[in-house]
């Protein structure tokens, strides 16, 4: 764990990302899912029920609601001007699909597990930051293995 004077201060992130999906409609089997990642990090340094508490009122509904409103206006906004700029425009959004996560700079040791479990219960992942950061680097690695393979990158030496 960090040490709880790190100085990890509260972000709010959004990941949109627009994924074409076939399925069956009456639109002729495309449709638009647009998958909105919901990201709030801050420090949890309260008894288990305050940070309970905490992490859930980052996720309040009327926030969600308003996170998803607004992104799917940014969506549509981008179809209008796409169509009357270069006279295209995407499908529509059919579908918004949405996951809350919440990253702990710091917390007690002791809460992780019972927070994971029953953050879950609500739909809301909650990782700590080292997880953030392991998962990071494996993907960094990861990646730099396939430009390896693809001959766009030396092999370590």
């Amino acid at each position: 764990m960090l040490s709880h004077t790190s100085a990890i201060l509260p972000y709010t992130g959004l990941g949109l990302r627009l994924v074409r999906e076939a399925r069956e409609t009456d639109k002729g089997g495309i449709v638009e899912v647009l998958e909105i990642v919901h990201v709030e990090t801050g420090r949890l340094a309260g008894n288990f029920e305050e940070n309970l508490r905490t992490v859930k009122g980052e996720f309040a509904p009327e926030r969600v609601r308003t996170i998803k409103e607004i992104s799917l206006d940014a969506i549509e906004l981008d179809s209008t001007l796409g169509r009357f700029l270069v006279g295209y425009s995407r499908l529509g959004v059919s579908e918004a699909q949405y996951r809350p996560v919440y990253v702990a700079s710091y917390v007690a040791k002791k809460q992780v597990d019972r927070l994971k479990d029953e953050l879950k219960k609500s739909g809301i992942e909650f990782l700590i930051l080292e997880e953030v950061l392991r998962s990071i680097v494996r993907d960094v690695d990861e990646w730099k293995r396939r430009q390896v393979e693809k001959g766009l990158r030396l092999p370590r030496v």
